[in-house]
């Protein structure tokens, strides 16, 4: 547990439940923290304690989310600390936080970090977010009809005066759905832009934050 992406609990289990997203894949424990098995990428727990994880080829980044209905999604980089693409790379879901199904792959293409995100008021209503070597994915998936959808031509880009979107290789990356709103969709990585439809299109997105618009002279 030398690399820990992201944590999430499971108020469904009466044991005190925590999923892990760290280095090769996803943990679980059902102990709160005491014990923990590998459900989900590469089992790295029974190696010897003075292993160098840096030496070991391994998936590098990995993301845990929970929708507001318990269920569970996770994703694996196709990126590895070797020259090797992981071929278990992409995103998956789960409903009980041990079995995984795997929703699209990403091994055939560089990819490294994918962020996940949801609204409350539709968990059904997926997004991931991703840096990759061919520029920046979104993606929305809908749950009720299997349906992952490419939003990826609606990013924003830079225009000059206005930067677009830049995560700096994943090490900042932000999605997040409002509350009450599936459509209003927040995304960020040195800039900070709201989307009105869901990046369905590019015409409802606004720059809220981040480096200064105004170039300096």
């Amino acid at each position: 547990l030398q690399y820990v992406w992201d944590l999430e609990t499971d108020p469904d289990e009466s044991n005190d439940v925590v999923l892990a997203a760290i280095w090769g894949g996803v943990v679980r424990s059902a102990d709160g923290g005491a014990t923990w098995t590998t459900v989900l990428g590469r089992d790295l727990l029974n190696l010897p304690p003075n292993a160098d994880l840096n030496e070991i080829n391994s998936i590098f980044y990995t993301d845990i989310h929970r929708t507001s209905d318990n269920t569970f999604y996770a994703s694996l980089s196709s990126v590895t600390n070797s020259n090797a693409l992981a071929p278990e790379a992409g995103v998956y879901r789960s409903d009980d936080g041990i079995n995984w199904v795997r929703i699209f792959p990403m091994s055939f293409t560089i990819n490294r970090r994918t962020e996940i995100t949801s609204s409350p008021s539709n968990p059904n209503l997926i997004y991931f977010f991703t840096d990759g070597q061919r520029g920046y994915g979104l993606r929305s998936y809908n749950r009720l009809t299997d349906e992952v959808r490419d939003l990826s031509e609606n990013l924003p880009v830079s225009d000059g005066g206005l930067g677009g979107v830049d995560s700096q290789e994943s090490y900042n990356m932000l999605i997040k759905v409002h509350p009450t709103n599936p459509d209003v969709v927040f995304l960020g990585g040195t800039n900070l832009f709201r989307s009105t439809d869901g990046f369905r299109s590019n015409d409802n997105t606004e720059w809220i934050g981040g480096y200064d618009p105004v170039e300096d002279d």
